[in-house]
């Protein structure tokens, strides 16, 4: 997939959606609204974004899904509670970031997987923007 095309390219903006049981609506009383980029619904630095394919379910509890593409966006100041991608002790992962004073863990979001702590090398790469998903 193409990134600059994914994040350039201009979707049709058509409303919102009621998920659960509504009247339905007839095509000629569909308007659309606006167009919209991922770069601009996202507010995504450009130079600074990359994509990962997601290769297990350590996140499943944040509704990151193995297979799922997360969008991330490098040098993004991370805070407790974001999910970011880390290189902890020489391993790329990604993870719920936590940070209680000076002691830093890295959460996932599925209980079998364990909560990392770095012994020895912390890097934030960055933080997990947006998350696509094709059915």
């Amino acid at each position: 997939m193409n990134l600059e095309y994914v994040l350039s390219f201009p979707f049709p903006f058509a409303g919102h959606i009621n998920a659960g049981p509504s009247a339905w609506v007839s095509p000629a009383e569909e308007e659309l609204q606006d167009t919209l980029t991922f770069e601009e619904w996202l507010a995504l630095d450009k130079e600074a974004t990359l994509m990962f394919t997601v290769s297990n379910d350590a996140m499943v509890g944040r509704g990151i899904l193995k297979g799922d593409t997360v969008l991330f966006e490098r040098g993004a100041e991370a805070v407790s509670g974001d999910v970011v991608i880390a290189r902890v002790d020489g391993v790329l992962l990604m993870r719920t970031y936590d940070k209680a004073g000076s002691s830093i863990s890295l959460i996932p979001a599925h209980a079998l997987y364990e909560t990392v702590r770095p012994q020895e090398e912390l890097v934030i790469l960055g933080r997990v923007k947006a998350v696509i998903r094709k059915y």
